[in-house]
């Protein structure tokens, strides 16, 4: 029995997907799972020259830093490059400011391209980075994608829908411990504070 505001729903069974916000409603996972902010800039359209000269063979990729970069050409020859993870509320153009500066670092022909679109997002993060799904007071739950949820949140919902209908369920992100963040309201205040630890290691490294 799910009880709201307009009423009482019976059903056989739940699936929970509030992501970033699942601790406000399952109290084992309140200050487990938190949100976080990505943001993603586009430019204008790239000359088949210097597009063939950033991505040469047209893939889209990521490096392998801590704070991490992840980009690639649109079919419109844009580069889009995002990254810069931050608590909510930051304000968009320091954001646009970071990620055009570190678009600029890997790629300095690009460095005075305009910029044509700028969007971002909410995200889940745990703190050990990992997604979490499975079951927990009767309801089948996923979230915590950790900025790969186009993939993990597809295959993990077919996993869910797997275990709704009886089927044979493959989800090797059930019953992992989630560790315990520090306390916090609606803004996760300690996401910044990481960052700019992951930018010290990144620098040393």
């Amino acid at each position: 029995m799910v009880q709201t505001e307009a009423g009482d729903i019976a059903a056989k069974e739940i699936i929970l997907a509030a992501n970033a916000w699942t601790g406000k409603i399952i109290p084992q996972f309140r200050m487990r799972v938190f949100p976080a902010e990505s943001y993603v800039i586009a430019t204008e359209p790239l000359s088949g020259d210097l597009a063939a000269k950033v991505i040469p063979k047209n893939r889209a990729a990521y490096d392998t830093r801590r704070v991490l970069a992840y980009y690639r050409l649109s079919p419109e020859k844009r580069m889009v490059w995002g990254g810069e993870l931050t608590m909510r509320g930051a304000h968009p153009q320091t954001n646009i400011a970071a990620l055009r500066n570190g678009m600029a670092r890997v790629f300095p022909e690009l460095a005075n391209t305009r910029l044509d679109y700028f969007w971002g997002g909410t995200l889940a993060l745990t703190l050990d980075e990992t997604a979490h799904a499975g079951r927990v007071d009767g309801m089948w739950y996923s979230m915590a994608y950790v900025g790969h949820g186009v993939t993990l949140a597809t295959y993990l919902g077919q996993q869910l829908a797997n275990g709704v209908l009886g089927k044979p369920v493959d989800n090797p992100f059930a019953d992992l411990n989630i560790p315990l963040a520090p306390p916090y309201q609606d803004n996760a205040w300690f996401v910044n504070i990481g960052k700019l630890w992951y930018r010290v290691l990144d620098l040393i490294a």
